[in-house]
């Protein structure tokens, strides 16, 4: 949705995802979009027509190209704060969940608050056992919120090997989420498309989704179904599970690799860090 539009203007819509969740005229939140023709990007045949169909846009003006912002997962930047707080022989693991609680307009909300420190949203959540988890087997956790939900911790350091990690600290050293990516042995998430770009690195995924059911039945299902096909990695739902299946990623047993290179194969096209120069090519360059 955009303010105006006008037919002297080349207008290029990178958004800032390939979708798993519902979005524009596919979802429930399709009121107030406006109809416009733009160049959009994809990543892959299967996602330009999802782009065209979420944004009723004619399937010849996206290009598949790849993201730019994916070219960051590529860039080895020091990071300062996790560096510090890192020993540089410990595992790095990532918990980057979607929102479900939308602290910026109630009303859009996707789901409960986190309650009691419950990130994990796991019946038998305990966080002093996970805290003796990572430090038994050398790993720290990060957690990286979505936006909407970061107003959750104050704290950033929740136990000794426990971090949260927020949007602004990123934003004040100039980095982005992907940067911290680069980092990370171990990615945990659940419905949100970051693991889309995170499948670029082949690094291993867990999948936390102890709300399936009721997340799905509230979305009205996902663009990619059956959605457990298109996710390749342990499907877990509670921290018990969880730590086991660290425990074998930790230890280098990775028993999803070929089913990653498949879902990876059918999402991202490009597997480089020249997606910013195939887009700045195809809208900038080829117009001139």
């Amino acid at each position: 949705m955009i303010g105006t539009t006008s037919n002297s203007q080349i207008y290029v819509s990178l958004w800032h995802g390939m979708p798993l969740k519902k979005i524009g005229y596919l979802g429930f939140d399709s009121v107030g979009m406006e109809d416009y023709s733009a160049n959009r990007i994809a990543t892959s045949e299967i996602m330009r027509s999802v782009i065209s169909a979420c944004f009723r846009e004619k399937a010849n003006n996206v290009y598949i190209t790849g993201q730019p912002r994916n070219d960051f997962l590529f860039e080895n930047r020091a990071i300062d704060f996790t560096d510090k707080i890192s020993k540089t022989n410990r595992k790095k693991i990532i918990f980057a969940p979607t929102f479900r609680e939308n602290q910026t307009s109630l009303k859009y909300s996707d789901g409960d608050a986190i309650k009691e420190n419950n990130f994990f949203r796991v019946t038998d959540f305990n966080i002093e056992a996970l805290d003796i988890f990572l430090d038994e087997n050398n790993a720290e956790l990060f957690i990286k919120l979505h936006p909407f939900e970061e107003k959750t911790f104050i704290s950033t350091e929740l136990t000794k090997n426990i971090t949260i990690i927020k949007t602004e600290t990123l934003q004040e050293i100039n980095l982005d989420i992907n940067h911290l990516l680069n980092k990370m042995d171990i990615l945990i998430t659940d419905y949100s498309s970051i693991y889309f770009d995170y499948m670029l690195l082949d690094r291993p995924i867990c999948f936390l989704i102890p709300d399936i059911d009721e997340y799905e039945n509230l979305k009205g299902g996902f663009i990619l179904e059956p959605v457990t096909f298109w996710m390749p990695g342990a499907h877990i739902f509670n921290q018990n599970s969880l730590q086991n299946e660290l425990k074998k990623l930790l230890n280098g047993q990775d028993d999803y690799q070929k089913q990653r290179n498949t879902i990876n194969n059918l999402i991202n096209f490009y597997k480089d860090e020249n997606s910013s120069e195939r887009v700045f090519q195809k809208f900038f360059i080829s117009k001139q």
